[in-house]
C-alpha cells in the first residue's frame, strides 16, 4: 500500500484492511469490500457515478430511454406497496393522529415515491438529491412535497430536527458512509428512527469481488462499498443506534451473492445524552482554545500598541531633532551672513585706506619738489662760482 492506502479505514472503524484483488480492499475485521477508487487520486465527484445510475433507472428499471416520460404507474405503485409493507413490518406508525406531524428526511430521494408514501401516512417529508433531472420530475409530480437539489453533506439543517431519516440504497454509493451517518445522527432527534436499505453480502465473497463493473454499462463504478451484515451493524453501533427491526431480502438479480437488507434503528436517549455530553466537552475545549486565542490576540494587540507608542515617540524625537537641526542651520547661515557682511566692510575699509595712501603719497610728492629744485639750483650756482674763481686765479698767475 502507498501512504494514502495505509491510512485507509473501514466504515466499521477497523484499520485492518488488506488488498483483496485488482478492484477491492477487504476489511479483515468485518469482511466489507471497499473499491480501489476510494483512495485513488483520480476519483471525481459522485455526480459522475450517479449519472450512470440514472441511466439504469431510465433504461432498465423504467424501461424508458426518455427522461421526460413518466415511469410506468404499475412500477411506481408496486414500489410504493413494497415500502408500505416494509414500514409496517418495521413498526413505523402513521403520524398526525395526535395532531403532531412528524418530520421525515430522505437522503437521495430520487423521484420522490417513498416520500409520497410517508406523506400518505401523515408525515411531513423533505427530500434531498444531487440529480437535477430527478428532482425536477419529483417537484412536478409531487408539488405538495419539499425537495432540495444539492449534495446532502452541503445542505444545512437544524440539529435534532427530524423524527425519521431514510437512506434507501445510498450507503453503498457514498465515499464515506461514516460521515453520512455522522451527520444523520446529528439531525435525528433523540429517540428518532433511522431507516436504511442497502446490499449486504450473503454468499460467496469471491463472486462479488470478481465483479468490476457491476450491472454492466449503467453501473460502472457506482458502488463504493459491499457491506457484510456484521460491518453494517458495527457501523450503526459506532453512533449508538439500537436496531429495532430488520428485513433481509432474497439474493439480488444484479449482484450475485448479495441481498437487500432494510434496517430500522433508533437513536437511543442514552447515546444522545452521551453525545450531548461529548459535544459539551468539545465545545468547552473549543471555548478554552478560543479564549487562549483571544488572550494571545490581546497580548499581541498590547505589544502592537506599545510598538506604535514607541514609534510615535521616535517620530516626535525625530521631529524635535529635525527642528533643532533646522535651527542650527539657520544659526550657521546667519553666521555666514555676518562673516560676509564683515568681509564686505573690511574690503570697503581697505579701499578707503588705499585711497588715503594715494592721497598722502601725492601730497608728499608735491611738497618735496620745490626745495629739491632750489637746492639743486644753488649747488649748480656754487659750482659755477668755484669754477670761475679757479679760472681767474689761473689767469692771474
Amino acid at each position: 500500500m502507498n501512504s494514502a492506502e495505509s491510512n485507509l479505514q473501514c466504515c466499521c472503524g477497523s484499520s485492518d484492511v488488506e488488498e483483496y484483488n485488482a478492484y477491492f480492499y477487504r476489511c479483515k475485521t468485518c469482511g466489507t469490500l471497499l473499491v480501489h477508487y476510494l483512495i485513488s487520486e483520480k476519483v471525481d465527484d459522485m455526480t459522475v457515478r450517479f449519472s450512470k445510475y440514472d441511466k439504469f433507472l431510465k433504461n432498465v428499471f423504467y424501461a424508458n430511454p426518455d427522461p421526460s416520460f413518466p415511469p410506468p404507474s404499475s412500477v411506481v405503485d408496486q414500489h410504493k406497496a413494497i415500502w408500505r409493507d416494509r414500514l409496517n413490518a418495521l413498526g413505523v406508525q402513521e403520524s398526525g393522529k395526535t395532531g403532531v406531524f412528524k418530520k421525515v428526511l430522505e437522503i437521495g430521494c430520487g423521484l420522490g415515491h417513498l416520500m409520497d408514501v410517508f406523506y400518505q401516512m401523515g408525515y411531513q417529508p423533505t427530500g434531498v438529491d444531487i440529480n437535477a433531472n430527478t428532482v425536477a420530475w419529483a417537484k412536478a409530480n409531487y408539488p405538495q412535497l419539499q425537495f432540495i437539489c444539492a449534495p446532502f453533506e452541503k445542505v444545512k439543517f437544524d440539529a435534532n430536527s427530524y423524527d425519521v431519516i431514510v437512506a434507501a440504497h445510498i450507503l453503498q454509493h457514498v465515499l464515506s458512509p461514516f460521515k453520512l451517518l455522522n451527520k444523520t445522527n446529528q439531525l435525528l432527534a433523540p429517540g428518532g428512527r433511522l431507516i436504511i436499505a442497502t446490499l449486504v453480502m450473503t454468499g460467496d465473497v469471491n463472486k462479488v469481488a470478481s465483479i468490476a463493473d457491476v450491472g454492466g454499462e449503467w453501473g460502472e463504478q457506482t458502488t463504493t462499498h459491499y457491506f457484510t451484515e456484521e460491518g453494517l451493524m458495527r457501523l450503526l453501533s459506532r453512533f449508538g443506534f439500537i436496531v429495532s427491526g430488520k428485513i433481509l431480502g432474497s439474493t439480488g438479480d444484479l449482484v450475485e451473492s448479495c441481498s437487500e437488507i432494510v434496517i430500522s434503528a433508533e437513536k437511543s436517549l442514552e447515546s444522545a445524552h452521551a453525545r450531548s455530553l461529548e459535544r459539551i466537552r468539545t465545545l468547552e475545549q473549543e471555548k478554552e482554545s478560543l479564549l487562549k486565542d483571544v488572550a494571545n490576540a490581546r497580548s499581541a494587540e498590547q505589544k502592537s500598541l506599545e510598538r506604535i507608542h514607541t514609534l510615535e515617540q521616535d517620530v516626535v524625537n525625530a521631529r524635535s531633532a529635525e527642528q533643532k537641526s533646522l535651527e542650527r542651520i539657520q544659526a550657521v547661515e546667519q553666521d555666514v551672513a555676518n562673516v560676509r557682511s564683515a568681509e564686505q566692510k573690511s574690503l570697503e575699509r581697505i579701499r578707503t585706506l588705499e585711497q588715503e595712501r594715494e592721497s598722502i603719497l601725492k601730497s608728499v610728492s608735491w611738497r618735496m619738489t620745490g626745495p629739491v629744485r632750489w637746492i639743486g639750483g644753488r649747488v649748480i650756482a656754487l659750482k659755477r662760482a668755484v669754477e670761475c674763481k679757479r679760472a681767474k686765479e689761473e689767469r692771474e698767475s
